[in-house]
């Protein structure tokens, strides 16, 4: 509830868009019905030997069935996606203005590529629901209400018999829902912090090679890329215990045995150049203003 009650606010002043593309939804579902009862009436006229004329209507109506299944998925798939980029809008720019509202502080302590993974990566994530999952959603609850309320109305025993599953499979989503939730509450993050690092480490490429930390940043990189592979594996088990490690060969050794291996010499750590990384990146960003003006 508390999902669909920020959905609901964030899609504020868009609705009526969305209200359109979910109706479009609705209806190619509730239509795409129509072409097999259509071929069922051909072959009976054909197996009864009815005049051509019938045949003739019933392809007229096969024609109009798939033009208004076409109408109604232009429909969806245009207005949804019309209210998911003007949604997407009003998100940036409701971020980036609360950005600007916090302090320096905040901004010292987080790295610019994590923030910029979340003002974009996590945005179009948003964008991506609006447009398409949040209508199906809608349309695949409505559906099979709307058939269950005509199996009622026609017989109620054969309603109940084929209902029935429907339980399951609630039974079955509300069993996953906390380990679901965890499992890609973690995958996001480690997303977050992969993307931020690249970022930084693209921004700040100029003073790894001159500390000569070009592969140190890469391992450092190789790590975090294994931690979201198994994010994303764990989010796609969910039979597997939240923060159960994987099996993943030789990436799966500590990282502090990795260093031995490196030899004696001294390299900066993982700490060392995540944050010469974001004064890399806070240098390159100042340099490029400064080119502007």
């Amino acid at each position: 509830m508390i999902f669909l009650s920020r959905m609901l606010a964030i899609t504020r002043g868009h609705r009526g868009l969305l209200s359109i593309a979910v109706v479009g939804s609705v209806l190619y579902t509730a239509l795409s019905i129509l072409p097999a009862l259509i071929i069922r009436q051909m072959l009976t006229a054909l197996a009864h030997q009815s005049p051509a004329a019938t045949l003739v209507w019933l392809g007229l109506a096969m024609v109009g069935a798939t033009a208004l299944m076409a109408v109604s998925r232009y429909l969806e798939g245009g207005f949804g996606h019309i209210a998911a980029f003007k949604v997407l809008h009003d998100m940036r720019m409701r971020i980036y203005e609360q950005l600007q509202r916090l302090s320096m502080g905040y901004h010292t302590r987080q790295q610019s590529g994590t923030i910029a993974a979340k003002v974009i990566g996590d945005v179009e994530t948003i964008e991506f629901f609006t447009a398409h999952a949040g209508i199906q959603l809608i349309s695949a609850a409505t559906v099979p209400l709307l058939i269950g309320i005509v199996m009622l109305l026609v017989s109620w025993q054969l309603a109940l018999v084929a209902l029935a599953p429907l339980l399951l499979i609630l039974l079955i989503l509300v069993a996953f829902r906390r380990s679901a939730i965890a499992a890609f509450k973690r995958y996001r993050d480690e997303l977050g912090r992969l993307n931020g690092i690249i970022i930084d480490y693209i921004q700040g490429v100029g003073v790894l090679k001159a500390f000569g930390a070009l592969g140190h940043a890469r391992r450092a990189i190789d790590e975090r890329s294994d931690e979201l592979k198994q994010a994303a594996t764990q989010a796609n088990l969910l039979r597997l215990p939240h923060h159960a490690p994987l099996p993943t060969g030789h990436r799966a050794q500590p990282a502090a045995r990795r260093s031995s291996q490196c030899g004696s010499r001294h390299r900066p750590n993982l700490r060392d150049l995540e944050y010469a990384g974001r004064r890399a990146g806070l240098a390159g960003r100042a340099g490029s203003a400064a080119a502007e003006l």
